[in-house]
């Protein structure tokens, strides 16, 4: 299955989840998430940081965490913490704000 044939899949599967669970006020346990895009590639990455930054009104999120590594396992060093924060720059719509440690985790709240 193609990658983005699973992301459509997950996102159904969410919205299934969250519609059948609205008197079960599910949506109060999900507040937070946590992306770990280690061994992601650039455009893998940002698809995945975009389908949750589309569900997280759905979900009720508050925050989520994007770990994108330090970079230590790619030939020109980190290439995903500066695209998620530039893609950020560009989607602002989908949230609040956002921050970044030195750790490059990213912190995005909604």
């Amino acid at each position: 299955m193609e990658r983005k044939e699973e992301y459509k899949k997950f996102e159904e599967l969410l919205e299934r989840y969250l519609s059948s669970n609205k008197d079960k006020n599910v949506s109060k346990k999900l507040r937070l998430k946590i992306l770990d895009l280690h061994g992601y590639k650039k455009d893998e990455a940002l698809e995945k940081v975009l389908i949750i930054l589309r569900s997280a009104k759905k979900e009720s999120l508050e925050k989520l965490e994007i770990i994108c590594g330090k970079g230590k396992h790619s030939e020109n060093g980190p290439v995903l913490f500066e695209s998620v924060k530039n893609f950020l720059k560009e989607n602002k719509n989908y949230f609040k704000t956002f921050t970044f440690d030195k750790n490059n985790n990213i912190f995005v709240y909604f």
